[in-house]
C-alpha cells in the first residue's frame, strides 16, 4: 500500500464498508486494484480507490493490484468490472 500515490480525499460511504465487510470474510474476494505508473517510484491508481481504503481499514498492507499498460490514446474506452461485495 505504501507503493500508491496517495489520491484526493478518501474514499467512503456505503461502498467502503460493504468492501471492508468482505476483506473481513475469510470467503471473500475482490478484484484486484488497477495501477500505472505514477511519478517517483509510486503507482497511480485507475480503478479500486475504495478497495484500497477498505484494505487498509482492516489493516493490510498489501492488496493484489494489476498494472496497465496503456498508452493514453489505447486507454479511451477501457472498461474494468465493478467490484460488487
Amino acid at each position: 500500500m505504501r507503493l500508491l500515490a496517495s489520491t484526493e480525499g478518501r474514499p467512503r460511504g456505503p461502498a467502503v464498508k460493504a468492501l471492508v465487510d468482505v476483506f473481513k470474510d475469510p470467503e471473500g474476494a475482490v478484484p484486484p486494484v488497477v495501477v500505472e505508473y505514477g511519478e517517483g517510484r509510486k503507482y497511480d491508481i485507475i480503478d479500486g480507490h475504495h478497495r484500497v481504503e477498505a484494505a487498509k481499514r482492516v489493516g493490510l498492507r498489501c492488496a493484489p493490484a494489476l498494472l496497465a499498460l496503456f498508452e493514453d490514446e489505447e486507454f479511451d474506452g477501457v472498461k474494468f468490472p465493478e467490484a460488487r461485495p
